[in-house]
């Protein structure tokens, strides 16, 4: 008995339908397979190969989707209002913004000044978003 007995892949509108390694002895449905999404589980973060041997037929693991490294990724309540507070302020109509640096100056009673990095306006603010780290882990950012 091979390592993955059942495969998984989403059919549009339908949801998920399991295939069991046996069905891959037919060439069709081994040709429609290999073209296909497969994970290991409804949902599930292993995606999923077919290897081509009628005799020997099975699914093997193609890799991890991204994983998320800082699981402490607070899930309160208080983090929630926060950000749709924060989220309020950032997409109000005519906001505009610059980022930089202020430039202090050594001579008494000069006022700072203000370098600009960059200025945003009209820009489509994100509850949070998702970067990519490496090949099998991102990181989540508010």
């Amino acid at each position: 008995m091979p390592k993955t007995e059942f495969a998984y892949y989403l059919i549009a509108g339908e949801g998920w339908k399991a295939v069991h390694y046996t069905a891959l002895r037919d060439d069709e449905a081994r040709a429609i397979l290999r073209g296909v999404d497969l994970r290991d589980e409804e949902e599930g973060k292993k995606k999923l190969g077919v290897r081509n041997h009628a005799e020997t037929p099975h699914f093997y693991v193609k890799g991890v989707e991204r994983t998320l490294v800082d699981r402490r990724h607070p899930d309160s309540r208080d983090h929630d209002n926060k950000i749709v507070e924060l989220l309020e302020v950032l997409s109000a109509d005519d906001q505009k913004f610059r980022f930089g640096s202020y430039e202090w100056h050594r001579e008494k009673g000069k006022k700072p000044t203000l370098e600009k990095i960059i200025a945003f306006k009209d820009y489509q603010w994100q509850k949070e978003t998702d970067i990519g780290m490496v090949h099998s882990k991102y990181l989540r950012v508010d």
